[in-house]
C-alpha cells in the first residue's frame, strides 16, 4: 500500500433539477425531529438525574420508539432522493468512462441503486458486474477477477458487500 499515489477526493455536485421535492422531504422531516428528540433527550437526562426509575424508563422508552419513527421515515425519504438520483449518478459515470477511466469501481448503498445504474451502464454498451449482500461467494470471485484481468468496465456493488476485503487495484478510480 505504500506504493499507492495519495489519494484524491473530489465532490461531485449534482444540480437539484427534478429532485427538490425529495430533497425538501428530508430536510422537513429531519427539522421535525432534530427538536423534538432534543427534548426527549432533555427529558431523559432529567429523569436520570432525579433517579426515579419508572420517570427514567418512561422517558428513554418515549425517546427510543421515537427515535426508531424517525430513523424509519429518515431513511424513506434518504431511499427516495437516492433513487431519483440514479440518472445524475449515471450520466457522471458514464462521463467519467468516456473520458479514460476504466476500470471504474462504483459503491452504492441501496439494492435498487445498484440495480437502476448497473442497467444504465449495460445499456450504454460497457460491460459491468455487481455485488451485493446476496452474492454467490464464487459470484463475488469471478467478478473480482474478471475486473482485476480487465475484462470488466465498472464493477458496481453495495458498500456493506463490497466494503472489505477484495482487491480491486485495477482502478484508480471509485464512486461513491
Amino acid at each position: 500500500l505504500q506504493e499507492l499515489p495519495e489519494k484524491r477526493r473530489q465532490i461531485i455536485l449534482l444540480p437539484a433539477d427534478g429532485l427538490l421535492e425529495e430533497i425538501e422531504e428530508e430536510r422537513r422531516l429531519w427539522s421535525g425531529y432534530e427538536g423534538e428528540l432534543a427534548d426527549l433527550e432533555a427529558e431523559c437526562e432529567a429523569a436520570a438525574i432525579s433517579g426515579d426509575e419508572k420517570t427514567y424508563a418512561e422517558a428513554a422508552l418515549k425517546l427510543t420508539v421515537r427515535q426508531r419513527v424517525a430513523f424509519t421515515e429518515l431513511s424513506r425519504a434518504r431511499h427516495r432522493l437516492a433513487v431519483a438520483k440514479i440518472p445524475l449518478c449515471t450520466e457522471h459515470i458514464l462521463a467519467s468512462l468516456e473520458s479514460g477511466a476504466r476500470p471504474l469501481v462504483v459503491f452504492a448503498h441501496h439494492r435498487d441503486v445498484v440495480e437502476g445504474i448497473r442497467d444504465s451502464i449495460l445499456e450504454a454498451g460497457y460491460s459491468c458486474a455487481e455485488i451485493v449482500g446476496d452474492t454467490p461467494v464464487e459470484v463475488r470471485q469471478f467478478a473480482v477477477e474478471s475486473f482485476q484481468a480487465g475484462k470488466l468496465d465498472v464493477l458496481i456493488g453495495s458498500i456493506g458487500a463490497m466494503g472489505v476485503g477484495f482487491t480491486l487495484t485495477a482502478s484508480s478510480t471509485v464512486v461513491f
